[in-house]
């Protein structure tokens, strides 16, 4: 996929219920079993959630369509919690995922983060597959039955 065909720009007030909807829309889609567990309070108002100096919320978008959404918050003055990363499957394994990690790690070492933490679940393949290839390491598991959470860092 190359650049000029999609645009990675900060979350804007008008992209907010595009990019809740394109979130729930995947994880009600695949995630139906778990999609209550997941905390979700930041979709009613991402620019307010992701608001914070060391914050950031980035989308994709293709034609005016929101195809990927990638989230950094603030965990800890060392640590940038990475959320929200979600791409359309229909683009997914095309290069998309490098990009936007790539993006927020270069927003992470301009705000003088020292690492960044990633949680997924046993779910999340291709998502675990892109920051795996990125050099996140994994750190932790946490286990409830069949599910599993997996915790990522990746030192700056």
């Amino acid at each position: 996929m190359k650049k000029q065909d999609f645009n990675i720009d900060a979350i804007v007030k008008t992209d907010e219920p595009a990019a809740a909807s394109f979130i729930n829309g995947i994880l009600e889609s695949e995630y139906p079993d778990i999609v209550h567990h997941l905390a979700a309070d930041d979709l009613n108002n991402l620019c307010d959630a992701y608001s914070g100096p060391r914050d950031t919320f980035f989308t994709v978008k293709q034609n005016n369509n929101i195809i990927g959404t990638i989230g950094i918050k603030e965990d800890s003055k060392e640590v940038a919690l990475l959320r929200r990363f979600f791409i359309a499957p229909d683009y997914r394994n095309k290069g998309l995922g490098t990009i936007l990690i790539n993006k927020v790690i270069d927003f992470c070492i301009a705000n003088n983060y020292q690492m960044i933490s990633f949680r997924g679940n046993n779910q999340m393949d291709t998502a675990v597959k892109v920051i795996e290839k990125m050099g996140f390491i994994r750190k932790d598991i946490v286990s409830f039955g069949e599910f599993h959470i997996y915790i990522y860092v990746k030192l700056l």
